[in-house]
């Protein structure tokens, strides 16, 4: 029986070799790598170590020395690292592809307010995320959207598209493939911690798109007031009143308990914040005049 060996990381990580394994057993699994990701709050490291244990699939960390066996194809789902010397290994992307190469594109897209996101499996290269591609499917958006909402209703996309290649790599059928249109690609970049603080120059809107995109599993949506360092988890976009004296991230007015901030364009009303690396709530507001920030100090 022709197999496949699985790099895994994450829910959708998880969700895949769930299903694989359902459809068509463990033995058409050569083997599972996977590995930790402190970049997230739930990594899903030990439920996919855990689920091979069950199932008597092969499993290895990243660190481990792993057999050479002589697979036809790989998947890398969820990856984030560097994979040498497969011959063939089919990368799992979260964009439709040539458009958001790189890091975080669905997080990307959701931030930018894109009316559809989707997954691409391509052929893996020496230059990252421009391979030829071999499927691809697409799911239209609706905001508001929580990053983990999304995760829920992509990951589906991604059995999909696993157990349609696997069907074939079993069958020993081939793959029809594509080339990108380089005049359409573009990038997203890396995220750092820097990356979770919130722009109040930014339009509302967009302010309650990037916090719903950076929620769980991720770090938040973050900010400051005064020394007092914040994640908001939700927040509604209010209409926009005339300023003259417009300064972002100040608080206008407080509404049922709730602050109300200026932002670029349009106002936010916060409606669940929390201390950072705590479950103290942050509301209601000690004072009416609070400013949030990006640093420390106001």
């Amino acid at each position: 029986m022709n197999k496949v060996r699985l790099y895994l990381m994450g829910e959708k990580g998880l969700f895949v070799l769930q299903n694989l394994e359902r459809e068509f057993g463990h033995l058409v699994i050569e083997c599972v790598v996977s590995t930790t990701d402190k970049n997230v709050q739930n990594d899903f490291f030990h439920e996919i170590k855990s689920f091979c244990q069950i199932k008597g699939i092969p499993f290895y960390k990243k660190t481990d020395v792993i057999p050479i066996i002589d697979v036809k194809y790989s998947f890398a789902i969820g990856w984030r690292y560097l994979i040498e010397d497969e011959k063939k290994l089919i990368v799992f992307h979260d964009s439709l592809l040539p458009r958001y190469r790189g890091f975080n594109p669905l997080v990307t897209a959701l931030v930018n307010g894109d009316e559809q996101v989707g997954v691409t499996a391509l052929f893996a290269t020496s230059a990252y995320d421009c391979g030829e591609i071999v499927d691809q499917k697409i799911m239209p958006v609706k905001y508001p959207l929580k990053i983990m909402e999304a995760i829920a209703k992509l990951k589906i996309l991604y059995s999909d598209i696993a157990n349609s290649l696997a069907r074939k790599i079993i069958n020993g059928d081939t793959f029809d493939s594509f080339q990108q249109d380089e005049s359409l690609a573009t990038y997203s970049l890396w995220r750092d911690d820097s990356d979770y603080f919130i722009d109040w120059a930014w339009d509302s809107s967009k302010i309650c798109r990037f916090i719903d995109a950076v929620g769980f599993p991720y770090q938040g949506a973050q900010t400051y007031s005064g020394k007092t360092h914040i994640v908001i988890n939700h927040a509604i976009s209010m209409p926009d009143l005339i300023i003259e004296n417009r300064v972002p991230g100040k608080v206008i007015r407080v509404e049922d308990t709730f602050p109300i901030v200026v932002c670029g364009i349009g106002l936010l009303k916060i409606l669940d914040a929390k201390i950072y690396g705590t479950n103290e709530n942050f509301l209601p507001l000690n004072k009416f005049r609070t400013r949030f920030s990006n640093g420390r100090e106001i």
